[in-house]
């Protein structure tokens, strides 16, 4: 292996569809299998949006190699195309007359859960795509019913606010595989958690109740016909205030770095309006000197190099422009 293939280039090279599509990269991470190509590498530039590709290969790596055993366990991830393949349009008359809507929804994605039960699952990661821009849904404990306490699994009737808290001691969550405390913190409830880089005060109301449909729909298929309450006063939605990205490209950026930052300072106070996120990290760890994208295009030759991926000798990686997008800042 010659380790000048992984050099980046700065001549001009004549851009085909025969070198754009170059494979650069087949891996396999978390027995899902990835393959990255030069035009993907291409989208690590400044002021490139980055694709699902590459959102599914970090996401998938940082899964994979960086989570604890116990966050694995308690964590599932979709693929980017799971929700875009939930909420599409369909034609009724291709299914049963008896079908629902949300019963239609859900026979297009039940082969996705056929070998996991995502009632077993703490977390659920949805990356969604709407309208050119990411964000990520999080499904939170929907094996739980309602909110709970958690010292001892009691049920919760308290509003959803910050009125009528208590401290108690540190101990240890019934939720799956959790050992988070805090002293501020009693219970937990079932969620979905929007978390948008670019919300502009959108509610996302759309997106949380096409994933209570395909979660009552999934639980019936799981467990052998029974009902379990999925409606909006049972796991509510809510949009996340978090850091915002001061520029229209980055959102694919910020839907991993929430996906990392997560697991790296967890979320350890679920009751709704969750309101002290908004400083969960520095927008400079994505967009200054394009750590995100600088961090991304490391992982992708280091992956390379541990898998001997050899690129033809008249091959080499393209050279990538890491400086600030600052002719993209938004306007405050």
């Amino acid at each position: 292996m010659h380790d000048h293939n992984y050099h980046t280039s700065t001549c001009v090279i004549p851009e085909s569809t025969k070198f754009l599509n170059t494979k650069i990269l087949e891996d396999r991470l978390g027995g899902r299998s990835s393959a990255v190509n030069i035009n993907d590498y291409k989208m690590l530039n400044s002021n490139e949006f980055i694709n699902d590709i590459l959102i599914e290969f970090y996401l998938n790596y940082w899964y994979t190699e960086k989570l604890s055993e116990e966050d694995r366990k308690r964590t599932y991830v979709f693929s980017t195309y799971f929700y875009t393949t939930l909420a599409k349009s369909f034609n009724a008359f291709d299914y049963p007359a008896h079908f629902t809507a949300s019963q239609i929804r859900h026979e297009k994605v039940k082969k996705w859960t056929k070998n996991v039960d995502i009632f077993e699952k703490d977390f659920v990661f949805i990356p969604v795509n709407e309208n050119q821009h990411w964000f990520m849904a999080v499904i939170c404990f929907p094996n739980l019913s309602g909110k709970v306490n958690m010292k001892d699994g009691t049920p919760v009737n308290e509003p959803d606010d910050d009125a009528g808290r208590y401290v108690v001691p540190p101990i240890k969550s019934i939720a799956i595989g959790r050992n988070e405390s805090d002293p501020n913190t009693e219970d937990l409830w079932p969620c979905i958690l929007i978390l948008d880089s670019l919300s502009g005060g959108v509610r996302r109301a759309r997106i949380t109740a096409t994933l209570c449909d395909w979660l009552k729909q999934e639980y019936i298929a799981k467990y052998n016909g029974k009902i379990k309450d999925f409606s909006p006063q049972a796991i509510k939605g809510a949009l996340i205030k978090l850091p915002q990205q001061p520029n229209y490209t980055d959102c694919g950026l910020f839907v991993i770095h929430f996906f990392k930052r997560f697991f790296e300072r967890p979320i350890v106070d679920y009751t709704l309006p969750v309101r002290h996120l908004e400083n969960w990290f520095s927008i400079d760890e994505v967009v200054k000197n394009c750590q995100k994208r600088r961090e991304l295009s490391s992982i992708i030759i280091s992956r390379m190099k541990n898998r001997g991926s050899i690129l033809p000798d008249d091959i080499k990686l393209p050279f990538l422009d890491f400086t600030d997008p600052k002719n993209t800042r938004l306007s405050n």
